[in-house]
C-alpha cells in the first residue's frame, strides 16, 4: 500500500519532467520552397531557409535547398494555420523573405522564391531587408479595410524603407510578379520609395493573395503577401459564355517551348515584339562583333489561345457570346490531374492571348499539359485542352575545323562543326540549324557569309539536319557551292557577291556559328532550344556564342 501512493506522484512527477524536458515528440509537417536565381532560371542550391512565427518571430524550423532548389522544412502542424515570414540566406548572394505567407500555401506544392546573386554587398548577415508599408483605399481615396470583404477595384498606396536605394516595386494580385514578359500585368514603379497602382479584382473569387515585391540595388528581395476575401459578381443565368478556341485548329501552335542556353535575368522587359517568327528575317543590319557569352539557362512555356476580342473580330463565334472577365490557364503532367497555374484578364489578353509558365517544376525531356477556361465572375466555361508539349535540353555548339589557331589552312577551307548534345524528343524529330559567319577583322572589317539571292533579297543560308550530325561548310568563293546551292557574301559597308575563288592568302580570319537552335514540332505543339542567336531574332533577346576560332590561311 505505501508502495502504491509513492509510485503513483512519482510517476506524474517523471511524466512531468519529460514533458518539461520536450521528451514527448512534437508532430511535425513539412513544407516547401523552390528556389531559383530568377524568372524561368536555375535553381539555387544550398539556401539556407529558415521559418519564423510572422506573429511572435518564434524560429519554427529550417532547411537547406538540394541541388534542385528544393528545400524541406519541417514546422509543428499546429503552426500549418499560420502566417509565417521565411528567410532565404546564402553567401554570394542577396537576402530574400517572404512575408505573412500561410505556411498551409507550402505545403503540396513549393512556393517559388528568388534568390540572385548580390550586385553591391555578396555576405547577407550584413543586409538589412526593406521594410513595406500598404494603405487599401478604394477607387475614390477612403481607406479600405483589408480584412473586410472586397468587391470591387481598389487601390494600395505603398511606401518602402531601406538601408539601399530602392530599385524597384511590385504589385499584383493573385500571383507573384515580375518582369512583364514573365508575369504580365502587375504594377511596376522603379528608383522610388513609393508607389500607387489601382488593383482590378475582375477575375478572381474567394481568398486571394495580393503581392507586393521590393528589389533594392543589392537585388535583396521582399515578397510582402496580404490574403484578401474577394466577392466577384455571379453571371447572368442566362450567359453565353465564350469557350476558348484552340490555335492548332488554324494551322498554328497552342503550345511553344523555350529552353535558352543564354541566361536573361528578367526584371522588367515592357517592349518585346510578341510571338517572333521562327525564321530568320529577310534583312541584314551592321555587321556585328564577337561577344562574351552569358552563363546558365532560362525555360519557359508559352501558352496560347484565341482570345474572344480575336473570335469576335474574325467573325469566329457568335455575336450573343459575352465576352469573358479573363481566363484561367491550367496545367497537368499527366494529362489527367490539372491545376490552375494563373489568371490572364481578357483586356490583356485581347487579340493576343498568351502566359508564360516559367515554373521551376518545368523540366527538359518532361511532357506537360495546358488547358484554359473563360472566367465569368464565379463561374467559367468548359476548359479547351491546348495539348502537350515536350520541353527540350540545352546544347552548344563544337567548332571542329578550322580549330582554334591552326595555321596553313586552306583558302577552300570546309567548316565543320556539330552540336555537343543529341537532343530527343517523342513528340518527333529534332531538327538542327545553323548560320556560319566568317569574321575578316584583321586590317579591314569584312564579313562573309554563305547565302543566296530571291526575290526578297538576300538571304543567309540555313544549314539543316534531322538530328545531332556533323555539319560542313566548303568555301567556294565565287563559284555556287554545287551540292547545297548556296554563294558566299561579303560586308564590306555593303552586300556583295564575293569577288575571289579563294580567301586572302597567309591572313588571320575568325569563324563562328552565328545562330544555332534545334526545334521539334507537331499539330499542337513546338519546342525549341536556342544555343546562339547573335541577332537574327529566333531568340526573343538573343544568344551570344561562346566560341570565335581564330586560324591563318597558307599559300594555297
Amino acid at each position: 500500500m505505501e508502495l502504491r501512493r509513492f509510485w503513483f506522484p512519482a510517476a506524474v512527477v517523471l511524466l512531468l519532467v519529460f514533458v518539461l524536458a520536450g521528451c514527448i515528440p512534437v508532430e511535425k509537417a513539412p513544407i516547401y520552397f523552390s528556389i531559383v536565381e530568377y524568372n524561368s532560371g536555375p535553381a539555387v542550391e544550398g539556401v539556407k531557409v529558415t521559418v519564423f512565427d510572422a506573429e511572435t518571430g518564434k524560429r519554427l524550423g529550417w532547411g537547406t535547398s538540394d541541388e534542385c532548389g528544393v528545400a524541406q522544412v519541417e514546422i509543428p502542424v499546429t503552426d500549418l494555420a499560420k502566417r509565417v515570414n521565411v528567410r532565404f540566406e546564402k553567401s554570394g548572394y542577396a537576402l530574400s523573405e517572404v512575408r505573412s505567407l500561410k505556411a498551409e500555401d507550402a505545403l503540396e506544392s513549393p512556393y517559388e522564391v528568388m534568390v540572385r546573386e548580390a550586385i553591391l554587398n555578396d555576405d547577407p548577415s550584413t543586409q538589412e531587408l526593406p521594410e513595406i508599408d500598404v494603405e487599401f483605399l478604394d477607387l475614390d481615396d477612403t481607406p479600405l479595410d483589408p480584412s473586410a470583404t472586397i468587391t470591387d477595384d481598389f487601390k494600395v498606396k505603398i511606401s518602402v524603407t531601406s538601408e539601399n536605394h530602392v530599385s524597384i516595386i511590385y504589385a499584383a494580385l493573385g500571383k507573384v510578379p515580375g518582369s512583364s514578359f514573365m508575369t504580365g500585368e502587375r504594377g511596376y514603379e522603379s528608383d522610388a520609395t513609393s508607389a500607387e497602382f489601382e488593383i482590378s479584382i475582375s477575375g478572381f473569387s474567394s481568398e486571394t493573395a495580393l503581392h507586393v515585391v521590393v528589389y533594392d540595388y543589392n537585388d535583396n528581395r521582399v515578397d510582402q503577401l496580404f490574403y484578401l476575401n474577394i466577392l466577384a459578381e455571379e453571371p447572368a443565368t442566362d450567359v453565353v459564355m465564350y469557350e476558348p478556341l484552340r490555335w492548332s485548329e488554324y494551322g498554328y501552335t497552342n503550345l511553344d517551348a523555350y529552353t535558352r542556353r543564354g541566361g536573361v535575368e528578367f526584371y522588367s522587359f515592357d517592349k518585346i515584339a510578341e510571338k517572333l517568327g521562327k525564321r530568320v528575317p529577310r534583312n541584314f543590319g551592321n555587321a556585328r562583333s564577337p561577344l562574351a557569352a552569358p552563363k546558365d539557362c532560362n525555360l519557359w512555356v508559352e501558352v496560347w489561345w484565341i482570345d474572344w476580342a480575336t473570335a469576335q473580330y474574325y467573325g469566329w463565334i457568335d455575336s450573343d457570346v459575352v465576352e469573358p472577365d479573363g481566363y484561367n490557364i491550367y496545367r497537368s503532367f499527366d494529362g489527367e490531374k490539372y491545376e490552375k497555374i494563373g489568371f490572364v484578364s481578357e483586356s490583356y489578353a485581347a487579340y493576343n492571348g498568351v502566359y508564360r509558365d516559367k515554373s521551376a517544376l518545368l523540366e527538359p525531356g518532361e511532357k506537360v499539359y495546358y488547358a484554359v477556361s473563360a472566367v465569368y465572375g464565379t463561374e467559367e466555361s468548359t476548359p479547351a485542352t491546348l495539348g502537350s508539349v515536350v520541353l527540350l535540353g540545352a546544347f552548344n555548339v563544337d567548332l571542329m575545323e578550322p580549330y582554334e589557331g591552326q595555321t596553313g589552312v586552306s583558302r577552300n577551307p570546309v567548316f565543320k562543326w556539330k552540336p555537343t548534345v543529341e537532343l530527343t524528343s517523342e513528340e518527333g524529330t529534332v531538327t538542327y540549324e545553323y548560320i556560319l559567319w566568317i569574321y575578316d577583322l584583321v586590317q579591314s572589317e569584312n564579313h562573309i557569309i554563305p547565302g543566296y539571292v530571291d526575290a526578297s533579297g538576300l538571304n543567309a543560308f540555313v544549314f539543316s539536319s534531322e538530328g545531332a550530325e556533323t555539319m560542313a561548310a566548303t568555301f567556294t568563293g565565287n563559284e555556287t557551292e554545287p551540292t547545297l546551292g548556296y554563294d558566299w557574301f561579303v560586308y564590306s559597308g555593303g552586300w556583295y557577291y564575293y569577288p575571289e575563288k579563294k580567301l586572302e592568302p597567309n591572313k588571320t580570319y575568325s569563324w563562328a556559328v552565328d545562330l544555332a537552335y534545334a526545334y521539334v514540332q507537331d499539330d499542337d505543339s513546338s519546342a525549341w532550344s536556342i544555343a546562339v542567336d547573335q541577332g537574327w531574332g529566333v531568340d526573343y533577346f538573343g544568344v551570344d556564342a561562346d566560341d570565335f576560332v581564330e586560324f591563318t590561311t597558307g599559300d594555297e
